[in-house]
């Protein structure tokens, strides 16, 4: 059976994607630095300053900068060394590597193993303490949240009409009236 998942699949193949990279790159260094190499000419212009170029200034006397090179063949043989340095390193790690995940596949199956034998037996030993008891130890339902009490409508609140005016009696003094 197969446990690998789309997402594990990927890495692996990125891990050897950028592995393969990795010596291209090594390889094509190896080989471009000599035929890269081309020659320098120094020289100071009328300010002291010195600078570097591919090709000799007419008007100025320029110096050949002399340009140490590896030979070919060690540089070659060095990288080719390098190479099988790197894909031993890389199977030595790779092999490391499936080694702890078969232990950590060993262990995880041990321990839930031992998660599922533990369940059995709880579940063995709660069955027949429930039917003695003839109570439900079910899962119970999560209460409903608790509300503060609804506010009443901020209008004020009803009161009852004065009566209407009554006529002033007869008596009244003149200043009411």
């Amino acid at each position: 059976m197969n446990n690998a998942t789309p997402i594990a699949a990927t890495a692996k193949n990125t891990r050897s994607l950028r592995l393969l990279l990795l010596v291209a790159l090594c390889l094509l260094l190896a080989v471009a630095r000599p035929l890269a190499a081309q020659q320098i000419y120094k020289w100071t212009d009328e300010n002291g300053s010195v600078s570097y170029s591919d090709r000799p200034l007419p008007s100025v006397e320029a110096e050949k900068v002399r340009i140490m090179q590896d030979t070919n063949d060690s540089s070659t043989a060095a990288a080719g060394e390098a190479v099988k340095r790197m894909q031993a390193t890389s199977k030595d790690l790779e092999a490391s590597r499936k080694e702890r995940e078969a232990a950590r596949a060993k262990e995880q199956e041990e321990r839930r193993q031992a998660l599922d034998q533990s369940a059995r037996s709880e579940a063995e030993s709660d069955g027949s303490e429930s039917s003695d008891d003839g109570w439900y130890h079910g899962i119970y339902t999560q209460r409903p949240p608790v509300r503060p009490p609804a506010r009443p409508p901020n209008t004020p609140p009803q009161r009852p009409r004065p009566p209407p005016p009554t006529q002033l009696p007869s008596n009244a003094p003149a200043g009411l009236r």
